[in-house]
């Protein structure tokens, strides 16, 4: 079969390829609704006994925290002879304090990544056919240059994806919305 190439058109990155969009948005969602939960525990763990704001967190924050915990308790207290061990809180506060930290970055990426997606100027071409014969199926589309650039002499970058398997070239297919 020779092969035939069909022009898409000049698309973001999530309008070309579909997935993307949605995944990024669950992805985004996902670490949003865990912040919430992490935040509490950590509140939950100081137990009411000291604010805490922990924008952004450190190891070094919460272990100052924790012994500024284990006085205020102990000074609650004020009872000779009665020691409050805090290794358990300020090891949980630590711990949780890394996660929620974690999460943050994980956020910031997957905002960086929303944008990337809302990039344009991407040209998209699907291509069926012999894979012989598939570059030259590209020729008369890319001859003059890609539509609204310089010419045929302008740097571009392209990734081409080629399957022969019957079930990857439906993922192709799927991934790409042709």
């Amino acid at each position: 079969m020779a092969a035939e190439a069909e022009y898409q058109g000049g698309l973001t990155l999530a309008a070309g390829l579909p997935f993307l969009g949605p995944m990024s948005a669950g992805f985004s969602a996902s670490l949003a609704a865990t912040l919430p939960d992490i935040q509490a525990r950590i509140a939950g763990a100081l137990s009411g006994q000291v604010q805490v704001v922990l924008n952004p967190p450190s190891l070094a924050a919460s272990a100052a925290l924790a012994a500024q915990i284990g006085a205020a308790i102990q000074a609650a207290i004020a009872t000779p002879g009665v020691m409050v061990d805090i290794t358990a809180a300020a090891a949980l506060i630590a711990e949780l304090s890394a996660i929620l930290g974690q999460l943050q970055a994980n956020l910031a990426l997957s905002a960086s990544f929303g944008s990337l997606l809302a990039a344009g100027g991407v040209h998209f071409y699907t291509v069926e056919g012999s894979v012989g014969d598939m570059t030259g199926a590209l020729q008369p589309h890319l001859a003059g240059g890609i539509p609204g650039g310089e010419g045929p002499d302008q740097n571009g970058f392209a990734l081409v994806m080629v399957a022969a398997e019957p079930a990857a070239m439906t993922a192709i297919r799927t991934l790409a919305g042709a």
